[in-house]
């Protein structure tokens, strides 16, 4: 009996000590290379060999949505505020969907290079695309496009765009180009640090107007304070392991957390404007991280090259210093009172998770066990919205001893102990 409460505890506190990252059930066609989430908080994953993927309850189902979309290699997805939703392919050009990705159609009049790297949208509905060959533009939904790259000379494969407060910055492999006017002029910001010949990968720009660059090669994030003039690299983590690391994706949360998925090492947070770096790889079984995107309640999401999708376990916004762990999402309070006879009253908290409503619903179980790990009965088998709650349990009808609560609800599962004293 003892071995047995032994082991009954034991998965209790090993499920109550979450890994950082659990795995979503997919979608597993193929290195993810793009992640956007819609304002219903609908996850959409473009995959390097099946096409496009959504989500509608944070990664638990994944529906392939690939109606009239003629190529399956993705490489970038972005969602403007009517929640249209745009996809650029590798060899086939640009697709639309007004419909939440049930339905697609291909829109490349005015391209004359179809493999699309980098999309980006401004505050005005423009949209912008880097291609093997330039910049375009569109200034109507996609319906057209024009070259905008051609008048500062920009050439070549561009890789990233980030649009920031009228701002808009492209990269190619060697440099950044900044347009403050829409794409009709630029500016070649020739200063890139000792980093000139990074490629950059990636581009971000917090709510303090820093830009942060993502490069392959030995140069890990670079930094800049300055809109771009200079920049700096940012390579200190505790270890140092992320000096030279080839860093894929980045994004940055409300709170002004970094995250940096990485090519082999996983991902890193700096929670200090990128001056230090943390590596939180727990619970991450592929740590080829190829996209990264965080939904409006904080929880973070990461593509791999054959993992599929993780999520963080909990919300990111919420860290208050570099080396301390996020709050617990969901909250199991101790009894009061305790010791008890014979009624005690047991508190919980449920978060809210976005979903296509909004707030989700929590499916709550909250069940008593005696020592031995019988059940001894169920206070709590519904479906719960967000919010703080109290349930009683009354032990009239049991003897004396140690007994145990459990509350499951999602990937949330903690056991408390509590006495029943006649």
């Amino acid at each position: 009996m003892k071995k047995l409460l032994l082991v009954f505890l034991l998965i209790s506190i090993s499920l109550y000590a979450q890994n950082l990252w659990v795995p979503t059930n997919g979608p597993f066609g193929g290195s993810v290379q793009s992640l956007a989430i819609n304002s219903n908080g609908h996850i959409f994953a473009g995959t390097e060999g099946s096409g496009v993927y959504r989500s509608t309850d944070s990664g638990n189902t994944w529906a392939k949505l690939n109606n009239s979309m003629s190529y399956s290699k993705v490489h970038c997805i972005s969602i403007n505020g009517n929640g249209h939703i745009f996809v650029g392919t590798s060899e086939s050009g640009i697709y639309r969907s007004t419909d939440n990705g049930d339905n697609w159609m291909q829109i490349n009049n005015g391209l004359t290079s179809t493999t699309i790297n980098a999309l980006g949208i401004n505050s005005n509905g423009y949209l912008f695309i880097g291609t093997n060959d330039n910049v375009y533009r569109s200034t109507d939904n996609g319906a057209k496009w024009t070259k905008v790259g051609t008048l500062f000379g920009l050439a070549g494969v561009i890789n990233a765009i980030a649009i920031k407060n009228g701002a808009i910055f492209v990269a190619s492999y060697t440099a950044i180009f900044r347009s403050i006017d829409e794409g009709n002029s630029w500016s070649y910001l020739s200063s890139y640090g000792n980093a000139r010949n990074a490629a950059t990968t990636c581009l971000v720009i917090n709510n303090n107007a820093y830009i942060y660059s993502g490069n392959n090669y030995y140069y890990s994030v670079m930094r800049s304070t300055d809109n771009g003039i200079n920049w700096t690299q940012m390579a200190q983590t505790n270890n140092n392991s992320f000096k030279n690391t080839h860093v894929y994706s980045l994004a940055i949360n409300g709170g002004g957390q970094i995250f940096a998925g990485t090519v082999n090492d996983g991902i890193f947070r700096s929670t200090d404007n990128g001056n230090e770096w943390v590596q939180i790889n727990s619970g991450l079984t592929d740590n080829y991280v190829t996209s990264l995107a965080i939904n409006s309640a904080g929880f973070v999401f990461a593509g791999t090259n054959k993992g599929g999708v993780f999520r963080s376990t909990d919300k990111t916004t919420s860290v208050k210093g570099r080396n301390e762990k996020t709050l617990t999402n969901f909250s199991l309070h101790q009894n009061y009172p305790n010791p008890f006879n014979p009624t005690t009253t047991i508190k919980y908290f449920i978060p809210a998770v976005e979903t296509r409503r909004g707030e989700s619903l929590q499916n709550v179980l909250l069940k008593v066990y005696d020592t031995l790990g019988d059940e001894v009965t169920t206070l709590v088998d519904a479906v719960k919205a967000p919010g703080n709650y109290e349930v009683k349990f009354d032990g009239s009808n049991l003897s004396s001893g140690v007994y145990f609560y459990r509350l499951q609800a999602g990937q949330f599962n903690e056991t408390k102990k509590f006495v029943l004293l006649k």
